[in-house]
């Protein structure tokens, strides 16, 4: 299969400093690892949705995208949603639990839509579902503290 490297339609590439995304998300052709082209973000009516398109390498030995790079797809989706929802303060994941339903293979678009469910003065309360189309492949719900609150 060859590696998909274009931004679809409708998407914007993410740009992150983060050292461990870049080299999670960083796909073939990416600059200098700072344009993750497998890693992608747009608005809905206001509401922050990312996707991410994995490729071999997040494949576990059985063709089926490793539940680790779900998982930090995950992460990082909940915390740009957290992060913008706190007026982009300092955040650090307390809890994050996840139901598989559903496998992922290398070439799919996975979307992510969080959500805030309860916020608190230190604590933020979110949740999101993993779709490829209409096929649910992972829930999560996730626990966020603001450091310094």
């Amino acid at each position: 299969m060859s590696e998909a490297t274009d931004v679809p339609e409708g998407w914007q590439a993410i740009s992150s400093s983060n050292p461990f995304e870049r080299e999670i998300f960083s796909g073939p052709g990416a600059s200098e690892g700072t344009i993750t082209y497998n890693y992608f973000h747009r608005d809905e009516n206001g509401r922050l949705v990312l996707g991410f398109r994995p490729n071999a390498r997040h494949a576990n030995d059985q063709g089926i995208i490793h539940g680790g790079a779900l998982m930090t797809f995950l992460d990082a989706s909940l915390g740009a949603t957290v992060w913008l929802a706190v007026d982009r303060r300092r955040i650090v994941t307390m809890s994050l639990t996840s139901e598989f339903l559903s496998p992922a293979r290398p070439g799919d678009l996975l979307v992510c839509r969080p959500e805030i469910t309860r916020k608190a003065r230190s604590v933020v309360f979110a949740r999101a579902e993993v779709k490829i189309d209409d096929r649910l492949v992972l829930t999560a719900n996730s626990l966020w503290k603001i450091v310094g609150a």
